[in-house]
C-alpha cells in the first residue's frame, strides 16, 4: 500500500526495480501488488493514475509481474478490512509504504513497513530473493 507523494514509497519502488533489473528477482517468481488508496487532499484516482503513467511506468518493474490496484477507500475504511478468518488485514498499518510478503503457498511471511530502517529494508529484499527458491506450490 502506498501513497504517490510519499518519498519512502518512491524509494522503495526504486529499490524493487533495481532488484528486477539486476536479475536478483525473476519476473516469473516475484509478483508485486501496488495498492493506492484515497487520502483527501493528498491522493485520489487522478493523482494515482498520473503516478502510474508518469513515474511507475519508467521504473523498470516488469508490468507482467505487477498488479496495480486503486482502492477508493480511506485509511480508516481500509483498516476495517478483514480476511476470511475475521482478522484485520492491515492491523499494524500505521504509515506508508506498507507491505506484505507471501510465500508460494500463500502463507504470510511479513507484514509491516519495509522502509522503517535500511537494515530491515535490506532484510526484506533478501527474504523475497530467498523465497524465489521456495518449493511450495499452490
Amino acid at each position: 500500500v502506498l501513497r504517490t507523494t510519499c518519498p519512502s514509497c518512491r524509494s522503495d519502488l526504486e529499490a524493487i526495480a533495481a532488484h528486477f533489473k539486476s536479475g536478483l528477482w525473476d519476473k516469473n517468481k516475484v509478483h508485486l501488488i501496488v495498492i493506492g488508496y484515497n487520502k483527501p487532499g493528498f491522493e485520489d484516482r487522478a493523482t494515482f493514475d498520473a503516478f502510474v503513467r508518469d513515474h511507475f511506468a519508467n521504473l523498470g518493474i516488469p508490468f507482467e509481474s505487477t498488479h496495480i490496484v486503486w482502492l477508493n477507500k480511506s485509511y480508516s475504511r481500509l483498516l476495517d478490512a478483514k480476511n476470511e478468518s475475521g482478522e484485520s488485514i492491515f492491523a499494524d498499518w500505521k504509515k506508508v509504504p506498507y507491505g506484505m510478503i507471501f510465500a508460494k503457498n500463500g502463507r504470510l511471511v511479513y507484514r509491516g513497513q519495509f522502509t522503517k530502517d535500511s537494515r530491515v529494508q535490506l532484510e526484506h529484499y533478501r527474504r523475497v530473493t530467498e523465497l524465489q527458491t521456495d518449493a511450495c506450490t499452490l
